[in-house]
């Protein structure tokens, strides 16, 4: 590019450093995150694993969880943030395809773990308005999902006192039709019921 009499070039040398750049970016971001939108932790009731913060990151990956969403609260003392993204048919909800299973963890002292904590709610990106209005929320859900994963695995957890002697069942979400293939069914109900949201603490 020519400026007047100056010829402007583009540095090659600081071009190679923009991952670099990207880098710090990002860490920038998560500081103001933990920083300026960390909530305080909820008291919603819970689970305690013995695992390490990667343990648990390495075993709920292995089942289709992936890094919670970027732009999602920090909780105080939180360490651990994953989320599985799946289509599910809240009948609350027809209008809503995209939920999530959103896991939070936490040090725990008494016994000595990891505090685990789940809840059921609308996919942020695809929901943005819905999911700040918490529609639909529904923590026995979270919670019922995650545990029936560490059963699934025969991993050992105590539950915190407030945790529900009978968990919700929870749908199978395979097993659903969308309504334009219901219209040309051969009239099997797959229509496996859903979960009601319930009031509970903002996450």
């Amino acid at each position: 590019m020519v400026r007047g009499n100056v010829t402007l070039e583009t540095d090659p040398g600081r071009i190679k450093a923009l991952p670099d750049v990207a880098e710090q970016i990002l860490r920038v971001y998560w500081w103001l995150r933990k920083t300026v939108f960390t909530h305080e932790k909820s008291e919603n009731p819970y689970l305690v694993v013995e695992m390490t913060k990667g343990e648990a990151q390495e075993f709920f990956g292995g089942r289709h969880f992936e890094p919670g969403w970027e732009m999602s609260y920090s909780f105080r003392g939180e360490i651990l943030n994953l989320r599985r993204v799946e289509w599910a048919h809240v009948p609350e909800y027809p209008d809503l395809p995209w939920w999530q299973v959103h896991i939070r963890g936490y040090r725990h002292d008494d016994p000595p773990g990891l505090e685990l904590t789940a809840h059921f709610e609308a996919e942020p990106a695809e929901h943005p308005k819905e999911h700040l209005d918490h529609l639909g929320i529904d923590v026995p859900r979270g919670n019922a999902v995650m545990q029936r994963i560490l059963d699934e695995a025969g991993i050992a957890y105590t539950t915190s006192p407030d945790w529900p002697d009978e968990p919700p069942v929870v749908p199978d979400e395979t097993s659903w039709a969308s309504d334009a293939e219901e219209d040309t069914d051969t009239g099997a109900d797959t229509d496996p019921g859903g979960a009601e949201g319930v009031d509970v603490e903002v996450e």
